[in-house]
């Protein structure tokens, strides 16, 4: 069983580039070591740190993939996992941001995914970018420009933890 939507996107059950024997036998300990590292080598040279969650195929089109399989066990776990990378993140005074609110909102506008791929395409990629931008405006880490403006018109906007 396959969703294909009208835009050509694909949807396998449980296929979302999420290794979820990676999360559930001990690999998020490990994981938050190398997450830990990173913000001490930000710490050390000196540089600023905006971990950003990418969503995958299945997590973008979650009403679709419910509707289909009547079972979401694979996004909801996966949101589980962004959920405790961002707290992790947090605890450092770290925020994140998230990218599956916007990503949800504007699926259905372009396809965001490569066909038979769960990698974005290069509106899925450019979607990101604009958020990223719109994101880094808001938070005053970046100087508005005549490229910038009107940038932040990105339907869904972004989530900000």
């Amino acid at each position: 069983k396959r969703l294909v939507l009208p835009d050509g996107t694909k949807i396998r059950k449980d296929e979302n580039g999420i290794d979820t024997d990676f999360i559930e036998n001990g690999g998020m300990s490990e994981f938050k070591l190398f997450l830990g590292d990173i913000i001490s080598l930000s710490e050390e040279y000196n540089f600023g740190l905006i971990p950003v969650m990418m969503p995958s195929l299945s997590s973008t089109y979650k009403s679709e993939y419910q509707d289909l399989y009547g079972d979401t066990s694979v996004v909801e776990k996966e949101e589980v996992y962004n959920q405790e990378i961002s707290y992790f993140f947090q605890t450092f005074g770290i925020n994140t941001l998230d990218l599956t609110p916007t990503f949800r909102e504007n699926h259905k506008q372009r396809n965001l995914y490569l066909e038979n791929d769960h990698h974005p395409s290069r509106f899925g990629y450019q979607l990101a970018a604009q958020t990223i931008s719109c994101f880094l405006l808001q938070q005053g880490l970046v100087t508005p420009t005549e490229t910038t403006t009107g940038i932040c018109s990105v339907r869904g906007g972004y989530t900000f933890r």
